[in-house]
This record gives structure tokens, sequence and C-alpha cells, in this order.
């Protein structure tokens, strides 16, 4: 299992704060603490996290404001997960260097502008399903899930290691497993009466967190500590507590939702490879 980043390139500067990438082969590593940098301009400004706990991730996906509502003729959506992002980012920060004058406290970080706390808060939350093609068919007995994630972006010079093609295994949800996905995202309730109230939609990510421990069989591509989550002679490559003990839980979500989202599609008549 190998950990790849793509070299990224920028054709003309850019006024916002980027992020480079270079190429490593390596294990995505749990438990060391995230560290962003981000150029913006002349300057280098990096950010050092701690730990970002189940607790923290579960407080990100419960502040997350989905909500509609009439207006008139009209309907209004409200979708933010910048405010919950960067709620984040301020709660997880332990120290920043770069900035002009004393050094930030915690009680300061608020005063980051926007500007950088909100892209670092993306690179935070980078994980999303690799759009490799699969090697091999669907195995229904033992679903295999592919993640690319960015985990820290190196001081110096703002590299980023994107780990590509960190594999989740699975068993396949059971039926009532099945019904209480759907049922969760299919929820939701209305405040303020039925005319002029706002719709709070429902969330999946509760069950779905608690899904991935029912169901993880083994992952690769990760480590904690001195040894490696990977392949049957790792030792935690299929040790199913300590995945679910130490599996970031962004990582976890993204993964177990693909058990009920993908990109299958009806071959056509012409198809000669899907006849």
């Amino acid at each position: 299992m190998e950990a790849v980043a793509v070299e990224q390139q920028q054709a003309e500067p850019s006024p916002q704060p980027q992020a480079q990438a270079t190429e490593k082969t390596v294990l995505l590593p749990l438990d060391q603490p995230r560290v962003i940098s981000i150029r913006d301009g002349k300057f280098t400004y990096t950010f050092h996290f701690g730990r970002i706990t189940q607790a923290d991730w579960e407080l990100y996906f419960n502040s997350i404001h989905w909500t509609s509502k009439n207006d008139g003729s009209s309907q209004v959506q409200t979708f933010d997960v910048d405010t919950p992002g960067v709620e984040l980012f301020e709660r997880k920060l332990v120290k920043t260097e770069g900035y002009a004058g004393t050094e930030l406290k915690k009680e300061d970080f608020w005063k980051i502008p926007p500007r950088h706390s909100n892209p670092v808060a993306w690179l935070l939350r980078t994980c999303a399903v690799a759009d490799e093609g699969e090697d091999q068919p669907f195995n229904p007995e033992l679903v295999e899930v592919r993640l690319n994630a960015i985990w820290s972006v190196l001081p110096g010079d703002a590299a980023a290691t994107m780990f590509k093609g960190l594999v989740h295994r699975f068993a396949p949800p059971s039926p009532e497993q099945k019904k209480r996905v759907y049922r969760a995202g299919a929820m939701s309730k209305i405040v303020g009466g039925s005319r002029s109230g706002t719709t709070v939609h429902g969330s999946r990510h509760k069950i779905l967190l608690e899904l991935y421990d029912q169901l993880i069989q083994s992952v690769d591509g990760y480590s904690c500590g001195a040894t490696a989550f990977g392949g049957v002679s790792a030792a935690f490559g299929a040790d199913r507590a300590a995945i679910v003990r130490e599996m970031d839980a962004l990582h976890k979500f993204t993964a177990a939702q693909q058990l009920f989202l993908g990109g299958a599609s009806a071959a056509s008549s012409d198809d000669k490879e899907g006849a």
C-alpha cells in the first residue's frame, strides 16, 4: 500500500493562500500532530493542531447548519459548513507561526483572518473517495472503499502530501442497518409551524460513524505509533478494536458513506465490456 502525493504546479502566482504538493511514499500517521502551512504573498503561515478526536468531529458534524424555509413564493435554503469548519480550526489550534508581533495565545485565535482560517479548515477536512478505477469486480461479501486525503502541509516549502488509495474493508450492512441509515437521512423537523416555520434537515453522520465501528474489517495505508495498519502481516491491519479506537472519524464517515453511495450506472446495450 502506498500513499503518494501528486505534484501540483501553478502557471501564475495566485493572490490566495497556497499549499503545494510533493511526492512521497508513506503511511498516514493517525497519531501525529497535524501541521498546516500556507503561503500568502511572500510569507508563510504555519498552524499546529492537537489531535482531532472523534468527539471533535462529532461536534463539527452536529454544528453543520442545513435548513430551509418559505419566504413568500420562494424557498430559502441554508447549508453552512464553513462556520463549523472554522470553529474546529480555532478549537484544535495550539500554535501559530509567521504573524507579526507577539505569538498569538489561545484566546486570540479568533483574530486570525478568515482568508487564512477558512482555507486551512478546508485542508483539515480534505478527505474524499479515490476516483481511480477499480482493479477487480465488486465483492458484496467484503466491500472495499478507497480514500484520498491530506494530513499535514509541511512548513518551509508548504508541501502537502496527498495520501492516495487508503483502503477500508467492510462487512455488508444488514437490512436493519440499511433501514436506519435511510431513515436518518429522510428525517426532518419543522420549527415554528408548518407554514412559516423552518425545516431542519436530518443528518446521517451519527449512524454512519456507528456503522463504521460495527462493520469495519481491516484497513491499509495507516500507521499509529510504531505499528502500521495494513496487510495481513501488520499487527493492526485486521485489529478491529485498534481500528475503531484510532481511526480518524472524518475518514470513518467518508468511507462508511460509500456503502450507500457510489458511481454505479446501468450498462448500455452497446457496451461490449458490460455485455
